[in-house]
């Protein structure tokens, strides 16, 4: 059964946002086989035409391509502001691997596109049950966000590591820091990969 306040479009939209965090996880992969300077240019030249993009879409205007992308995957109340997160995505796709062995930074970004896809989704679809630190946020999304990153950890890390990552990444997107956990949930993980010696 649907949460009573998602309409189909706002589903349809979440979905369509969701995908492109996936997408994430390709270029995870990808990064992952080139040297880190390559990874940054093009990092920043896809950020400067988002960015320029958005510049023009709150103005009216826009680049088609990016400006209908940013469109479809807007929620309420988004239309006409710039949506920051996935400049902090770009951030923390880069910031890890700049700061990371590859094979950790790949598996802490696929781990947070995994956590938070799954939590937006199942949390805005079926999310009844508020965390109390973070009213936007659903048990039922967090839930969701775990059970599915860990079976792709354990693939990426095994098992310990695995699921150490996924809770990590799960913690930090339950948070209430809005945007911000596209560049902190990479972050995090990594960092505690690291620490663990994965």
């Amino acid at each position: 059964m649907l949460a009573s306040t998602v309409t189909r479009t706002a589903l349809r939209h979440e979905i369509i946002r969701k995908g492109m965090h996936c997408f994430g996880c390709v270029a995870a992969v990808v990064a992952a086989r080139l040297p880190p300077w390559v990874v940054v240019v093009v990092s920043a030249a896809v950020v400067l035409v988002y960015v320029i993009s958005e510049a023009l879409r709150v103005r009216g205007r826009g680049l088609p391509p990016v400006t209908i992308i940013t469109d479809l995957c807007s929620r309420p109340g988004e239309e006409m502001r710039p949506a920051f997160g996935p400049v902090a995505l770009a951030f923390g796709f880069v910031c890890s691997f700049l700061l990371f062995p590859p094979a950790i930074a790949r598996s802490a970004f696929i781990i947070a596109c995994i956590s938070d896809s799954a939590a937006g989704l199942f949390g805005r679809t079926f999310g009844r049950r508020h965390i109390p630190y973070s009213r936007r946020k659903t048990l039922e999304g967090s839930v969701a966000g775990l059970a599915c990153a860990a079976p792709v950890g354990m693939l990426c890390l095994g098992p310990a590591h695995g699921i150490i990552a996924a809770a990590v990444s799960t913690v930090i997107e339950s948070l209430p820091i809005r945007d911000l956990d596209n560049l902190l949930m990479p972050l995090a993980t990594g960092c505690v990969l690291v620490l663990l010696g994965a």
